[in-house]
């Protein structure tokens, strides 16, 4: 068995979990856009990754810092290949979903590569193949899709499963479920991120990635 080691990352965010402010960003040529609406839209008015993420960055609070560990690390790897769960399902709420598939989609058409985002919901698989041109939408089961994907992640996102956060096992146990799923698309260096975590008041650690 070929041995090789696996970085993960937590995306957390904390404080009050039902607060998601309206958002918005102007753009120059006098565009306007309501919080990455579509990706494409956003690319035709800025000449680079640097310029897109200075501007969406602060929009993302508490999941900045994930965020930017994410593609510092993917800024090492060429054409680099993004395997997410959980794809991009509203427009407007940066600040509550993160918009990780809108997010990937931008890199990869500012510094090259492609992705995969798997999601069971026709309409959210829908709206991400309006918004998106450099990340291929499957609609189906995550656990099955992962086990039939081709290729080596550099990075694997797992954000699929609704978190309940008074029950927070079910979201967890699944998440867990989809890593083994995807073990085929593993290989050394593999930045592996589970999103919605976050320590409680005792500093237990909650949320997708508690198993």
């Amino acid at each position: 068995m070929t041995k090789f080691s696996v970085t993960t990352v937590f995306s957390f965010f904390v404080a009050n979990l039902s607060w998601h402010p309206r958002c918005s960003l102007r753009m120059w040529h006098g565009h306007f856009c309501n919080a990455l609406g579509s990706s494409m839209k956003i690319s035709e008015n800025i000449d680079s990754w640097e310029g897109f993420w200075g501007k969406v960055k602060p929009l993302l609070r508490d999941r900045s810092h994930s965020f930017q560990i994410i593609f510092d690390y993917l800024d090492k790897v060429d054409n680099p290949f993004i395997v997410e769960t959980g794809t991009y399902r509203e427009t407007n709420n940066i600040a509550g979903d993160g918009m990780s598939t809108v997010l990937f989609d931008c890199y990869l058409e500012f510094k090259g590569g492609n992705g995969v985002s798997i999601d069971l919901d026709q309409e959210a698989c829908k709206l991400s193949r309006e918004s998106t041109k450099n990340i291929e939408i499957i609609n189906e089961d995550s656990l099955t899709a992962l086990s039939r994907i081709q290729g080596q992640a550099d990075l694997l996102y797992l954000d699929s499963f609704d978190v309940d956060w008074d029950n927070h096992w079910p979201a967890s146990t699944h998440h867990m479920k989809e890593f083994f799923s995807a073990r085929n698309l593993l290989k050394d260096g593999t930045l592996v991120v589970v999103d919605d975590n976050y320590f409680d008041d005792s500093r237990e650690h909650v949320g997708k990635g508690r198993v």
